[in-house]
Order: structure tokens, then C-alpha cells, then sequence
């Protein structure tokens, strides 16, 4: 793998900001700087991407870097990117949960960045606002039924008839409150026993 071109730049930009800062006034911060070109409202989502995948991959190359040779730690998540210094940061070493290192490794496969079309990038959008939406969705459908996340399913499928019981219309219960009962469980339904 070869050597990042812009990991100086983002070097100097976090050394500049000790408290951190986003992806996006990360790579705001490298356009004027006139590491990237600014584009339209209209930029394609490739681009995009590109755009993206070029600054994490030199974030995850800087990670590496700087615990090496400075031994401090590298931050690095959407919402903010920081250096903690060895106080800040548990045992100096890389990330090692299993969501954290295929991240690592996607961003600094170059192939990735080489074999993604806009078809690629159209699925990886839709797939983020689907898990989005459906997350959204649960958290609703859990409020509905009075319960909170990390509730087992069984406890679900418990509080589920209690309600439907106590609001069935056949028993004087409100219509439309079982009806939005019954489709809060039809979610819960599909988000814990998915097809």
C-alpha cells in the first residue's frame, strides 16, 4: 500500500484542532486548503465517495502512524476525528472489536477504492438508509408497546398481548390504538425474527 499524499495535510489540520473535528469540516478544511476541489450541490455520489474513501484511508494510514512513531492514538469516527494522547486513550493500541478492524481494513484497500462503481455506491446508500429507517422504525415501535431497546423478545411478544387484550375493540378498546398496536408488533416482528 502505497503512502497517502494527503496525510501531511491532515496531519497539520488535526494538530491545528486539539478538541477534534468532523469528516465533513475535516474535508471542508483540505478544499480550501485546495487539497480537493470544491464541486456543485450536484457532485456526483462517486466523487463523493472517492472524496471520502481517499480521507479515511489516509486517517487509518495516520492511525498506524502516530501510534508508531508518537505513540499517541488517532480518534476516528464520522462526527469527530482526534489525537488523544496516551492518557486519553486506554492501552495505545489499534482497535481490535471486529466492526472497528473490517473498517480499517476496507479503507485501506486501495483495491476498494479502485473497483467501486456508482452502482456501488448507489447500493452502499440505499443499504444506510434502509438500516436508518429501520432503526427509526423499531425505536417507534418500542415507544408504542412501552418498552425501551435491548428488550428480549419475549418480553415483546408478553407486552404485545397484554395490550392487544386490554385494547381489542371486541372489549370496548380503541380501534385505532390496537391497530397501531398491532403494527408496532408486525415491526418489532420483522426487525427481531427477520425473513
Amino acid at each position: 500500500m502505497s503512502d497517502s499524499p494527503i496525510k501531511k495535510s491532515i496531519l497539520d489540520i488535526l494538530k491545528q484542532v486539539p478538541d477534534g473535528l468532523s469528516e465533513y469540516a475535516l474535508i471542508s478544511q483540505l478544499q480550501e486548503e485546495g487539497v480537493f476541489f470544491h464541486q456543485s450541490d450536484r457532485a456526483d455520489k462517486l466523487i463523493l465517495f472517492q472524496k471520502h474513501f481517499l480521507v479515511m484511508n489516509a486517517l487509518y494510514q495516520l492511525q498506524t502512524w502516530l501510534l508508531e512513531e508518537e505513540g499517541v492514538y488517532l480518534f476516528i469516527s464520522p462526527l469527530l476525528i482526534k489525537i488523544k494522547s496516551g492518557t486519553d486513550h486506554r492501552d495505545n493500541t489499534l482497535p481490535s472489536d471486529h466492526s472497528d478492524a473490517r473498517l480499517r481494513e476496507y479503507y485501506l484497500d486501495w483495491k476498494t477504492f479502485e473497483q467501486t462503481t456508482c452502482s456501488d455506491v448507489k447500493e452502499l446508500l440505499d443499504g444506510f438508509w434502509e438500516r436508518y429507517f429501520a432503526n427509526e422504525k423499531r425505536a417507534e415501535a418500542l415507544a408504542i408497546l412501552g418498552l425501551s431497546e435491548g428488550v428480549e423478545w419475549e418480553v415483546v411478544q408478553l407486552t404485545y398481548r397484554r395490550l392487544v387484550a386490554r385494547h381489542h375493540p371486541d372489549k370496548g378498546g380503541d380501534q385505532s390504538l390496537f391497530v397501531t398496536i398491532k403494527e408496532a408488533h408486525r415491526v418489532l416482528s420483522d426487525c427481531y425474527q427477520p425473513r
